[in-house]
């Protein structure tokens, strides 16, 4: 275990930004040569930490085996504290199998595990006790009941700004689940293959395939947005940059991706610009210029290796270039 973590000391770079609650699953990623630790919501939430902000994270890991050991070590690392980390003494830590495709990545993720029986008593008091000004949640850890009532019992007693990942999995895909968790958000991320499944399963009036920037795109869209009353509307676009669109339905921000010498892999791309985007929304940067910053650090993350860098200099180095070190006004 390491001696020091990687984010700041709070206020150390400014006022203190609002917390963030970070609930789903914390795993383990075993690739052919290595195990890290993963999940989405684990690796916003420890970025969201390296960044400088008070995050809360929720989940649950097996009672004793040597894949809690890697998430607690992790969490650890990254500043985060144990309140929320839930133990289980009948269900293992969860295990994701990461295959390279390309420059792409499949993962095969085991059918039980811990973060599928997150507890809503001890939750709920935590977030009671933290007061979080943002919620983040995403699809996967609701594929069991046990979580999936947690997570929107959760949902349904906040005042936080609620921010949905959508992240659909070969095999785990269910219609009624995303439609419910959309529902309850006010933003919704996703990339451009899991918002094809959304046209077809929620839009299939119109033509998933539409390419972006056409009317065919922006007609799905607003379909989507107005069916679920989202505010902000999110899509990841891998190297092609991002869209990004308002609850009137209308494209409020887009750019290309940042070109790249090397990709070392694209693993949690998204959950980093995830957490750049919440971080600066914090910090009182505009919409567009919280995207912007966003992708830059996606395509960062893309030239390390893992998830999550286990660096000081690659977070110290961003916190600077997004200008999270110097003092900035909170948002409401």
């Amino acid at each position: 275990m390491h001696a020091q973590t990687l984010c700041p000391p709070a206020g150390a770079d400014g006022p203190a930004l609002p917390r963030v609650a970070v609930v789903g699953e914390a795993l383990v990623d075993r690739f052919d040569e290595f195990d890290l630790a993963g999940g989405a919501p684990f690796n916003l939430a420890r970025s969201l930490s390296a960044f400088g902000v008070p995050v809360t994270l929720v989940t649950r890991v097996g009672d004793a085996d040597d894949g809690a050991d890697c998430v607690r070590d992790s969490a650890c690392r990254f500043g985060l504290e144990e309140a929320g980390i839930q133990r289980d003494a009948a269900r293992p830590t969860g295990v994701a199998t990461v295959k390279r495709q390309g420059d792409d990545h499949r993962f095969q993720i085991a059918s039980e595990a811990a973060w599928d029986a997150i507890e809503l008593e001890p939750a709920r008091r935590l977030l009671r006790e933290r007061q979080p000004s943002v919620l983040c949640f995403g699809t996967l850890a609701q594929r069991s009941p046990i979580s999936r009532d947690t997570v929107h019992a959760l949902l349904d007693e906040t005042t936080a700004l609620r921010f949905l990942d959508v992240n659909l999995r070969p095999g785990q895909d269910n219609r009624p689940l995303v439609a419910t968790a959309m529902a309850a958000a006010d933003w919704v991320k996703m990339n451009e293959d899991e918002l094809g499944h959304l046209i077809i399963w929620f839009a299939p009036q119109c033509d998933p395939s539409a390419p972006s920037g056409s009317a065919g795109r922006r007609n799905a869209i607003q379909h989507l947005i107005e069916r679920f009353a989202l505010d902000r509307m999110i899509v990841t676009r891998g190297a092609r940059g991002y869209e990004a669109w308002d609850h009137r339905g209308r494209c409020v921000a887009s750019a290309d991706g940042v070109a790249l010498p090397n990709v070392t892999d694209s693993v949690g791309a998204g959950d980093a610009f995830s957490a750049a985007l919440v971080a600066l929304h914090l910090a009182g940067r505009s919409f567009a210029q919280s995207l912007s910053a966003a992708n830059r650090f996606a395509a960062g993350v893309c030239a390390e290796r893992g998830a999550v860098p286990d660096d000081d200099e690659f977070f110290r180095a961003w916190r600077w270039t997004l200008g999270l070190h110097r003092p900035h006004a909170t948002s409401a």
